[in-house]
């Protein structure tokens, strides 16, 4: 019997075969994408797990650089305030607690040191006030 089939025969049967396989395996797998693709509803991207994650970190540092422009916008605003006012250093820091209460997300990130030095440069050019580490730390209330 095996000697009544030709190569030609073998290898035409086994495409078919193989052709049935990966066409079920895909109608198992992949149904309803393939029906959208053949009524012509989607326009199929596909992105991997990495790629979501990717933009997922882009977006959460553009949302912390976000949070940072607007903790000091309102760190300049407060000392601005407190000049007109003529506060005096504790009042300052007061103040300067009632903001970084609000942004207490930014407390222990790396975002942390730059918004210190920030305050630090901004008491010294509105308030003329010089703070030190000790102070730096009291401001940024638990």
């Amino acid at each position: 019997m095996l000697n009544n089939i030709s190569w030609s025969e073998y290898w035409t049967t086994l495409g078919i075969i193989a052709f049935i396989y990966y066409v079920v395996i895909a109608l198992i797998y992949y149904s309803e994408e393939i029906k959208h693709v053949l009524s012509g509803d989607l326009i199929f991207v596909k992105t991997s797990k990495i790629d979501i994650q990717v933009e997922n970190e882009k977006s959460s540092i553009d949302n912390g650089l976000a949070l940072i422009n607007r903790m000091k916008q309102e760190i300049t605003m407060t000392l601005k305030q407190a000049h007109e006012n003529n506060s005096v250093k504790q009042e300052v820091l007061y103040s300067l607690q009632a903001v970084t209460k609000k942004f207490s997300t930014i407390k222990e990130t790396a975002f942390e040191s730059d918004i210190n030095h920030y305050i630090q440069s901004e008491c010294s050019n509105y308030c003329s006030i010089h703070l030190d580490g000790d102070e730096i730390d009291s401001v940024w209330v638990k």
